[in-house]
């Protein structure tokens, strides 16, 4: 586990299920902003999102590692939704026990855990990033699909982030590594962990009504895994008095590392330090950036 400040002191030192491949920002604060990166995905994912939203805000985070995830695609292949939504609500419930604001942060199917996770603990805001039911993306190649025993559409996506983590051990020489396995998304997914997802997908999308948490939605207008329709779906369906959709340009998928991370970060910290306040105004907004 990669931290900031001292963990054996810090409310998060007993959760369950920590992974040494958990990337944790430690300030001594009482809001704690919980990040879910994505199905073959890792934490580093995150990393940079976490890094922002902990330094510029004083905010304790952390960026969990899903079960099956930082290891290999036999092991993935083993894990399935039921796995990935029991770890998230486990951990979210250990977290609502001690901190004043608990915010929870997902990307892809990740955001499908944050918001089915907000109907069974209390949370006070979430942000869904690229949120994922439709695999409708401009570079999804669906004729791989059929009759192969791994699929490799995101497997474009993880390559993109491979080489970025790459040219990050470059850039800050000061900053220690993380562990490997924390950096390295699986390049394929198992047609046992897309069926896992598809599960996911069915279970959570009639649910979405039940979702009244304040919810921040961020995607691409280019995704080139999910389309932007995506996002629509959660915008509509949720039950959220204050929701608010912003479509981001120049950047792709996985947008918590890409182009617009820093305007990720700069939409997401006023969004929930809003509601840290006892009263606010509603909002319904859609806007491009």
């Amino acid at each position: 586990m990669r931290s900031h400040g001292a963990l054996s002191l810090s409310p998060l030192h007993d959760m369950p299920e920590r992974q040494e491949t958990d990337f944790v920002c430690i300030k001594d604060s009482n809001v704690l902003i919980y990040l879910i990166h994505g199905i073959t995905g890792a934490p580093v994912e995150m990393s940079s999102l976490s890094r922002k939203l902990s330094r510029e805000n004083g905010w304790d985070v952390n960026a969990t590692t899903l079960p099956g995830h930082g290891t290999n695609l036999p092991e993935l292949a083993r894990t399935t939704e039921q796995d990935w939504r029991a770890h998230v609500q486990r951990q979210l419930s250990f977290i609502r026990d001690r901190y004043e604001y608990v915010f929870a942060v997902g990307l892809g199917a990740g955001a499908l855990l944050a918001l089915e996770a907000s109907t069974v603990v209390r949370i006070d805001g979430l942000g869904a990033l690229s949120p994922t039911f439709i695999h409708n993306g401009w570079n999804t190649p669906w004729a791989q699909a059929p009759g192969r025993k791994s699929y490799h559409a995101r497997g474009m996506v993880r390559g993109r982030l491979n080489d970025w983590c790459a040219r990050r051990k470059g850039v800050n020489s000061a900053t220690p590594p993380p562990p490997s396995a924390a950096t390295k998304a699986s390049p394929a997914i198992s047609l046992g962990t897309l069926t896992a997802i598809d599960r996911l997908i069915m279970r959570v999308l009639p649910r979405l009504h039940d979702v009244t948490t304040p919810t921040i939605i961020l995607q691409s207008r280019k995704d080139d895994m999910t389309n932007p329709r995506n996002s629509s779906i959660v915008y509509n369906a949720i039950s959220s008095q204050d929701r608010l959709l912003i479509v981001l340009d120049d950047c792709f998928h996985v947008v918590s590392v890409e182009n617009q991370q820093e305007a990720v970060a700069g939409h997401m910290a006023p969004f929930f330090r809003l509601h840290m306040k006892a009263e606010f105004s509603p909002q319904q907004m859609k806007v491009s950036s």
